[in-house]
């Protein structure tokens, strides 16, 4: 019996030595060497293997030197593959870092690579930034820290959404001479994917891009959406793979509208599978459907498009006469309109956008009728158009109509203490003097002249103008029988003062609002237009800026030409040009004006330097200050 125990106690202890030796021979045998002992943040590190263990689930990890095995950064399984290479990403901070391989999915760890050090090496590594963390939630503060910045005044960093332009910035904070720190961010309301740019100065040059930053629900949802059927006056759609959440919904839209441009929406709320039916829109065009997560634009799936065919509408106009003088009344008669609420008809300048009306009523479901207009106070060619509903389907216009002007073009501009007033002579020999009518609102001219008697000239200063606002005028001929002829075009300017030194403009990039005086006022009222910095130069929208100054600004379409007129200056530009010509002498400007979303952009600096006026930039804040000097 002592016999037999003796002999288990033995074959135990071998068992457990043999064991023990395996371990071992593992550890000693197993070995990770790294590409490089120095690599740049965010760079890439490769690490050799040998004499893996062979076993599933065997794997290699990341670790800052000194962390325990559990806290590893990143790694990769290579199963039972003994030897070979692999690549990983160097973290983002500096510090130094190791590779540990495991002898299976636990943490039996067989070997460690030598170190490696993640750091600016000898200050040749390229700026970067690195994130606090990846998934942050909405409103929710991080740090960002940056390496590599350019020293100069003026750098900054700012938080985008991916593919937005440099200038479409969110929120920006400067680093300006600081090359390294960490700097506090919030991040967005809105869940998403967001992203942070570094610049060189106070421009757009920019030097780094982080790191993606996601807010919100990272959660992946298969929604989809499907059209089921298309039928007379509606629409089906099946969705399934909803997030479940309350507030979820399903919109139909236009074709690349925006997700807020909803045309109707239906809640389907904690519903995960379903079908809706929706009214098929009236406007003719190709549509979608989108699934959304909540009562927010988190986007999950679209539909594929369906169309909406137009309807055969024949509608046509006639007008009362096609040569019309200035002020007086035309008539349009209109038939086979839509019917629909909201149809219109407008009078536009021929060639005009469909948007650009001048005047407009509504006939909303009547079909048929005659409608009254005054005719435009401008001379030229004009015409009607109908609209389907209370948008802009055009379905016919009527022939075109002239405004006679009557030969004569009238000049308004500022002047000491008024408004200088001028014009061409009339080639008609009864014509005996002219009446000057003004009105503070365009095509609101009073109906009683500015003087109690006609003017023989063709010139006249009128010092009675409201010196706050634009002051608009006509001019109509007077004929040796008391009569007058048709009116000449619209001018306006704002009055001149005995100086305008002192005044003080005040503009800062992409604010729509400026300063005159310590005065806030919108520089292109209802349009939010505002300065911006193109080619390294602040572009801005002239016409307030040079009526404050008491000058005036006209338009030729033409010649896509802006003419700015003072007491003094008189400076010529033409859109994507950078010829110029000031009081008649040519020279040239260091970026041509140009056309941004329909409003004429010009080189504030050359501007305003030609009107013998200073001109600051504050590029801490973005601001422009503009000192005029006469």
């Amino acid at each position: 019996m002592r016999k037999r125990i003796f002999s288990l106690f033995f074959a135990f202890v071998f068992l457990f030595s043999s064991i023990g030796i395996c371990n071992v021979s593992e550890a000693a045998s197993a070995s990770l060497s790294v590409s490089s002992t120095s690599v740049a943040p965010l760079g890439t590190i490769s690490v050799s293997f040998s004499n893996g263990s062979g076993i599933s689930g065997a794997w290699i990890g990341m670790y800052k030197t000194g962390s325990t095995d559990q806290n590893w950064m990143t790694y990769q399984y290579i199963d039972t593959k003994t030897s070979g290479t692999l690549t990983f990403t160097a973290p983002g901070d500096p510090g130094t870092y190791e590779f540990r391989i495991f002898k299976d999915s636990g943490y039996v760890w067989l070997a460690s690579s030598n170190t490696f050090t993640v750091g600016d090496t000898g200050g040749t590594s390229s700026p970067y930034m690195t994130l606090s963390s990846a998934n942050v939630a909405p409103s929710e503060k991080l740090n960002v820290t940056y390496y590599g910045g350019s020293g100069i005044s003026g750098a900054w960093i700012g938080m985008y959404k991916p593919g937005a332009a440099d200038t479409s910035y969110m929120t920006y904070q400067y680093i300006d001479t600081k090359t390294s720190g960490t700097l506090t961010f919030t991040a967005p309301s809105e869940p998403g994917t967001y992203e942070f740019r570094m610049f060189k100065d106070n421009g757009y040059v920019k030097i780094a891009t982080s790191s993606q930053l996601k807010v919100g629900d990272t959660t992946t949802y298969n929604a989809s959406l499907t059209i089921s059927s298309i039928y007379s006056g509606g629409v089906s759609v099946s969705y399934s793979g909803g997030s479940g959440l309350s507030g979820s919904w399903v919109g139909m839209f236009k074709e690349g509208a925006a997700d807020s441009a909803y045309l109707a929406y239906q809640y389907i709320n904690t519903s995960k599978n379903g079908t809706l039916d929706f009214a098929t829109p009236t406007e003719p065009g190709t549509y979608e459907f989108r699934i959304f997560k909540d009562s927010g634009f988190v986007r999950l799936a679209t539909s594929s498009k369906f169309t909406v065919s137009e309807t055969n509408y024949s509608p046509y106009m006639t007008i009362s006469s096609t040569n019309v003088t200035p002020g007086s009344n035309i008539s349009v008669s209109y038939y086979g309109g839509s019917g629909l609420s909201g149809s219109w008809v407008g009078l536009f300048k021929a060639g005009a956008a469909d948007s650009a009306y001048l005047a407009y009523q509504y006939i909303n479901t009547s079909k048929s009728g005659t409608l009254n207009f005054t005719a435009p106070i401008e001379s030229g060619t004009y015409e009607f158009r109908i609209f389907k509903d209370n948008g802009f389907v055009r379905l016919a216009t009527s022939s075109q109509f002239t405004v006679a002007q009557g030969g004569i073009t009238l000049n308004a501009t500022s002047a000491k203490n008024g408004i200088l007033l001028t014009w061409n002579a009339s080639s008609d020999s009864s014509v005996v003097g002219y009446n000057l009518y003004r009105g503070n609102t365009s095509r609101g001219e009073t109906s009683t002249p500015i003087t109690d008697f006609y003017i023989k000239g063709t010139s006249h200063i009128d010092l009675n103008a409201d010196p706050n606002v634009i002051s608009y005028y006509i001019l109509k001929p007077v004929y040796k029988n008391g009569t007058e002829g048709p009116a000449s075009n619209e001018a306006y300017a704002y009055p001149g003062t005995s100086s305008s030194a002192g005044m003080t403009i005040v503009l800062k990039i992409n604010d729509p609002y400026m300063s005159v005086n310590g005065i806030s006022q919108e520089i292109d009222p209802g349009r939010g237009t505002a300065p911006m910095i193109i080619s390294s130069r602040t572009l801005v929208p002239i016409r307030a800026i040079i009526e404050a100054m008491g000058g005036a600004i006209f338009w030729d379409e033409a010649d896509r030409k802006i003419t700015i007129q003072t007491a003094n200056k008189t400076i010529e530009l033409w859109v994507d040009k950078k010829d110029a010509r000031v009081n008649g002498v040519n020279t040239t400007t260091d970026v041509p004006p140009q056309i941004i979303n329909g409003r004429t952009m010009v080189p504030i600096r050359f501007v305003t330097e030609n009107l013998n006026s200073g001109v600051e930039w504050d590029g801490e804040q973005k601001k422009i200050t503009i000192k005029v000097n006469e």
